[in-house]
């Protein structure tokens, strides 16, 4: 019987090996840093300097949530030519594995990774796009609003070995309708959903737009609909994951909205707001601005940033709990991590680091 148990047991540890599957590999994050080549600490850079294009390579880098240790490898994932008022972080497609969705075309690609080129279509207003890992279907989704009939469109194409697909979803607008557009898109060629939204520069401040839910199944398409307290679109937008079956979005504090209802329900996120009214008096204090939270996710971590003008405090909550504190000083040139008020890990930042990026869920905007 005990050996019929330590054979089980060693078939056990042996599938965990090879599958990777276990708790220190989910808590291990990835990220992209961003090296811009020709960079010089401490540098002043005028006008001309900051309007050239930037040459960037990107490394890869491992939080590991279980021991807070902190690795940068060496060897880049690709590089790229980072044009004049272009913004690398916001066009990275990646859910924190092997395939990665760019709207540029990069150089030097590492050959175990893989690069989805995404070229939107011209005449989008807005757009997002799904790129997976797995091999999954690539989907692209825009809008096209008409004005003339109030109609607001959405354009969904799906890809799979080359060969696409369009579908058009069509729903009826408020006829104050100033933008329209998608927010994010997952799923796959037969049944997906896209979560999108609408908003009026009439209406009232505190109910500024309409969150619209379309849940694909084959032929038939159901629409959800909610209401939001603040633009989704102003400024640069904001960042949104999904984490099962539910949504998370940032630019401010962080919202949270659940997909199972039967209508879309919005709420604040308090786990990560109270963590977010820690810096925001010194955010402010720094940019003169409120605070501009990005998010990120990871298997069953939720990531929230916030920038500042030297520096950045990046959480990792899972459960409703930070389980881990990511603190990068531009002033101080460290990147140093903490569990709770512990500092258990820090580096120096590397020569001509310009920015990070964590995994989105394989679904981005542009």
């Amino acid at each position: 019987m005990f050996k019929k148990f330590l054979v089980g047991l060693g078939i056990i540890l042996i599938f965990m090996i090879l599958t990777g599957c276990s708790s220190t590999d989910q808590k291990k994050v990835p990220l992209m840093v961003l090296i811009e080549e020709k960079l010089i600490p401490g540098r002043e850079l005028t006008e001309a300097k900051l309007e050239q294009s930037k040459q960037v390579k990107v490394l890869q880098g491992y939080w590991n949530l279980q021991t807070g240790k902190f690795f940068l490898e060496e060897k880049p994932l690709f590089k790229v030519t980072d044009r004049s008022g272009d913004d690398l972080l916001r066009k990275v497609i990646w859910d924190g594995g092997k395939r990665i969705g760019l709207f540029d075309v990069p150089r030097d690609v590492r050959p175990d990774f893989k690069i989805e080129k995404i070229t939107p279509p011209s005449k989008a207003l807005w757009g997002v796009a799904q790129v997976l890992s797995d091999g999954g279907d690539t989907l692209i989704a825009y809008s096209l609003w008409k004005k003339p009939e109030k109609k607001g469109e959405i354009r969904v194409e799906t890809y799979e070995d080359c060969t696409g697909h369009r579908r058009v979803l069509s729903t009826s607008l408020p006829s104050d309708t100033d933008i329209f557009g998608p927010l994010l898109i997952w799923g796959n060629q037969e049944n997906f959903s896209v979560l999108a939204a609408c908003e009026a520069h009439s209406a009232p401040k505190e109910l500024p737009g309409v969150l619209l839910l379309a849940n694909v199944q084959g032929e038939r398409v159901q629409w959800q609909e909610g209401a939001v307290r603040e633009s989704l679109f102003a400024g640069a937008g904001v960042s949104l994951v999904k984490q099962g079956a539910k949504v998370y979005y940032g630019g401010g504090r962080v919202h949270v909205l659940g997909l199972t209802g039967k209508s879309l329900a919005v709420k604040e996120y308090d786990p990560a707001n109270n963590l977010i009214r820690r810096v925001e008096d010194k955010v402010l204090r720094a940019t003169d601005t409120g605070v501009q939270t990005t998010l990120g996710v990871f298997n069953d971590i939720l990531l929230v940033t916030v920038p500042s003008i030297n520096e950045s405090w990046t959480w990792a909550i899972q459960n409703d709990r930070c389980i881990g504190t990511l603190y990068i000083s531009n002033k101080e040139q460290k990147i140093k991590v903490y569990q709770g008020n512990k500092l258990v890990d820090e580096m120096a930042l590397p020569a001509g680091f310009s920015g990070f990026r964590f995994p989105n869920g394989g679904c981005g905007t542009w």
